[in-house]
């Protein structure tokens, strides 16, 4: 990881979105850690499992780490 190029977590998210990616939160972590009125990156949001296993089941494939 290279910290001289001062890549966030916003930046990386703001990509991600310019180049037609969707991104959600999980609905159950973000309730958890008392962080649902948190100001997002635009056009990130907060998702549910239905909307994981939708994803999920639509997808080429997945990644699990």
């Amino acid at each position: 990881q290279n910290t001289a190029e001062k890549q966030t977590h916003e930046l990386l998210l703001k990509e991600i979105i310019a180049n037609d990616g969707k991104i959600l939160l999980c609905k159950t972590c973000v309730s958890a850690r008392g962080l649902q009125n948190i100001n997002w990156v635009e056009g990130v949001g907060i998702g549910t499992l239905d909307d994981l296993a939708r994803w999920t089941l639509s997808a080429d494939s997945t990644l699990c780490f």
